[in-house]
């Protein structure tokens, strides 16, 4: 009875369903059959969860800043005469068929660490509690690729269909033309995006990438034959068709996602090859791990090393390297004890428990052996 009410207090309550009734079960958040699974519970899925959700913020609010500035960028071609350049319906789709399921994939299923690694290195489940991926910096990165993607986005395309004649009979294009091309660079952009942050590819993740590309394409299509019906989709008409039979539009709708994207390409690439964190090296020995069970050998690398206070040690760009993983494992680990709550901590886990390694979040952090 005293478990329920600090259950309901905590932030997150997580309750045992056992022998002594399931009320604290009923008042948690989560209710799990064993104290064991508490461990699955956090270091797996509270992980998991962790990253999904920080992503999927952070993309929302990137994708909607990266649309609503393109309005913001024509005022200053229209003369802030309040012209529109798409078609309210083409328009309003955005959310809802156009770049709405790849992130929800992402924010249901991306595994950024896989289940074994994410078990036997329990520090990774720090960054939750530090704030590593969800702040004020990531927030403003986010928010300043969104304004440099809608930037050449706009005038990338802008400039792509309005030097010279676009069509083969020398005719130039008209505004809502104009406007399609813009919102097809958007459209690429953004999902080329998310692509990028996609920590492991599935049929569902792939599903989903063809979904949004082939809704957009096909509704622009069906909406340019059948706009005449209504009274304020005239200028719609034929345009879809006319944008496909455009090499121009083709080669403007490739070039313009490629430039957009450069920089966030060389941020990840400088910010892995250089200055790796220990989810990137983790998912570097993970790849490698399964290359060589692929190829039949038995050790590549030595995952865990024993003694002064652990460690993965792998081959890198850089000068060996070697980080501290949270668990004191060797070779002849004994996999019942794994350093978590229910064990009798080892030496590391106190010490990375204790550490200041990542910054403070805000919260205040007892410094005390479980």
């Amino acid at each position: 009875a005293n478990d329920v009410d600090m259950i309901k207090e905590a932030h997150i309550g997580v309750g045992i369903n056992g022998l002594e009734g399931g009320q604290a079960a009923l008042s948690a958040d989560y209710a799990i059959g064993q104290f064991k699974f508490l461990q699955s519970l956090l270091l797996v899925h509270g992980h998991w969860c962790y990253h999904r959700i920080s992503k999927l913020i952070l993309y929302s609010f990137y994708k909607n800043v990266v649309l609503s500035l393109i309005p913001v960028w024509f005022t200053f071609l229209n003369g802030f005469s309040g012209q529109t350049f798409v078609e309210q319906w083409v328009l309003s789709l955005y959310n809802v068929i156009y770049t709405a399921l790849p992130i929800l994939v992402i924010g249901l299923y991306d595994q950024p660490v896989s289940r074994p690694f994410l078990e036997r290195m329990p520090r990774l489940y720090r960054t939750g509690p530090a704030n590593r991926y969800f702040n004020l910096r990531m927030f403003a990165g986010w928010i300043a690729a969104a304004v440099w993607h809608s930037l050449v986005c706009f005038f990338g395309a802008e400039w792509g269909t309005s030097q010279g004649a676009v069509f083969a009979n020398g005719q130039n294009a008209d505004i809502y033309f104009n406007g399609i091309v813009i919102l097809t660079c958007v459209v690429v952009t953004v999902t080329l995006k998310v692509m990028l942050e996609t920590n492991n590819f599935t049929w569902v993740n792939w599903a989903s990438l063809a979904y949004s590309i082939a809704g957009y394409a096909i509704f622009v299509l069906l909406y340019s034959v059948i706009a005449p019906i209504f009274d304020d989709a005239w200028a719609m008409y034929y345009v879809g068709p006319r944008a496909i039979g455009s090499l121009r539009v083709w080669l403007t709708c490739t070039l313009v996602p490629i430039v957009a994207l450069i920089p966030d390409i060389v941020y990840k690439y400088v910010k892995r090859w250089h200055y790796p964190e220990d989810s990137d090296r983790i998912k570097e020995l993970q790849y490698k791990e399964a290359a060589a069970s692929k190829t039949g050998l038995n050790q590549v690398y030595t995952p865990l090393l024993a003694g002064g206070g652990g460690g993965v040690e792998m081959a890198s760009r850089r000068p060996a390297t070697a980080y501290g993983t949270g668990v004191g494992t060797s070779a002849t680990h004994n996999p019942d004890v794994t350093g978590f709550s229910f064990d009798s901590p080892p030496v590391e886990h106190t010490l990375y428990v204790t550490s200041s390694a990542f910054p403070e979040s805000g919260r205040i952090r007892a410094h005390t052996t479980i």
